[in-house]
């Protein structure tokens, strides 16, 4: 129920700023095919067009109290993550257009041997992990103790947040996925939970088109950095 009442939250936030959004990944399949959340998905996946990422930031910032999260940017993405432990963090993904397709960027860890300079890779992406979420927890602690001297403090906490978000997305893969430009033309609505959510044009089609003929079908093992159908290889 808090994963739901958060993403209404970010829904009315994104259609008060007037950006357009929509329902993405993971999140759409699960709502489309099992009308749930899918409880192995780590997040929730949202989208916009990359020249309302800005717009989007500055509005989720200035309702980061009421949504009682951090805020973090980065030059691809806003992320929504909940000073509740158990709530999924929500992943606000651009998209920009290349002819006739839309690319967003999306980023894996570094598992691979076979990378160059891997394991000092893997030991950065760790490292800066670990200094996120100390900085989350400084962060989460301003929040809550309050005060005029802890109000100073927090945005100094918020932005070394930020840099070391961006410095360890800088040690992991960078992956590209290409979207045929007609699934973003218009969008079709669904109704899910009491939420009118918008989805790509032809949310089977759009499934089918990343997932495969078998999307109705869940697969234990997919991952999304090598069976994406989308990512550009």
């Amino acid at each position: 129920m808090e994963n739901i009442c958060k993403l209404r939250s970010i829904i009315e936030i994104l259609d008060s700023a007037g950006i357009k959004w929509w329902i993405d990944h993971g999140t759409l399949l699960g709502i489309v095919r099992e009308a749930r959340l899918l409880p192995w998905d780590d997040d929730i996946d949202i989208s916009i067009f990359k020249s309302d990422l800005e717009i989007a930031c500055k509005a989720l910032e200035g309702s980061r109290y009421k949504l009682s999260s951090h805020i973090i940017k980065t030059d691809r993405n806003v992320k929504v993550l909940s000073y509740a432990k158990k709530a999924k963090p929500v992943d606000i993904c651009a998209y920009e257009r290349y002819d006739d397709y839309y690319c967003k960027k999306l980023i894996e860890f570094p598992r691979g041997r076979e990378l160059l300079a891997g394991f000092l890779r893997r030991a950065a992406w760790r490292r800066c992990r670990a200094i996120e979420r100390w900085f989350r927890k400084i962060d989460r602690n301003l929040q809550y103790k309050g005060g005029f001297r802890n109000h100073l403090r927090q945005p100094l906490a918020a932005r070394y947040l930020n840099r070391v978000t961006r410095l360890r997305e800088k040690a992991g893969i960078v992956h590209s996925s290409m979207v045929p430009v007609g699934f973003f033309i218009k969008f079709d609505t669904f109704t899910w939970r009491g939420l009118h959510l918008n989805v790509p044009y032809n949310p089977e089609s759009y499934l089918c088109f990343r997932y495969g003929d078998d999307w109705h079908t869940p697969q234990s093992k997919w991952k999304w950095w090598r069976d994406d159908i989308s990512i550009a290889r």
